[in-house]
């Protein structure tokens, strides 16, 4: 993300929150031609601790994430509340937090597996839903983790093929 990007999503914030460029600079207590000068001039940036302190004063997932891409240089991947830096370690651990979080619900929902499908309550039905929204999540780490340790050693795909 490069520091045009990081204005504009600093203003589609300010948007979202009803904030004017006046409401910024109380809240950060800095005056109002500070933010003028920030948003208005290219030679300038936003220092990186009042990216911070602005982050931190707003929920707003959305510019946090913006503003950890922004100030680490790293890509960030953002699902709904969950923010990782993507890199292989990180994508190991977001990996295994899923595998947790789906084996979690295993114990509890493989008795609905073998039921009749005309015995399936619709309480049955909601909790093999979680089950799988759960599965569905872990798969996509561990195909992001995948893809990211095939990138970063440069793997060809040939070497991955299963002998058989």
């Amino acid at each position: 993300m490069n520091q045009q990007e990081i204005k504009n999503e600093l203003e589609d914030l300010l948007t979202r929150e009803c904030f004017s460029h006046k409401d910024l600079a109380q809240e950060i207590h800095v005056r109002e031609s500070t933010i003028s000068n920030w948003m208005n001039d290219v030679k300038r940036s936003i220092p990186a601790d009042k990216l911070l302190l602005i982050s931190k004063n707003f929920s707003d997932l959305k510019f946090k994430r913006a503003v950890g891409d922004y100030l680490t240089e790293m890509p960030v991947i953002f699902s709904e509340n969950k923010i990782y830096q993507c890199d292989s370690a990180a994508l190991y651990l977001a990996s295994e937090k899923e595998e947790m979080e789906r084996e979690s619900l295993d114990k509890a929902t493989v008795i609905y597996f073998a039921k009749r499908p005309e015995l399936v309550t619709e309480d049955d039905r909601r909790k093999i839903v979680s089950w799988t929204k759960e599965f569905t999540e872990e798969i996509s780490s561990e195909n992001s983790l995948l893809n990211s340790v095939i990138e970063k050693f440069q793997i060809n795909p040939l070497e991955l093929e299963i002998e058989r």
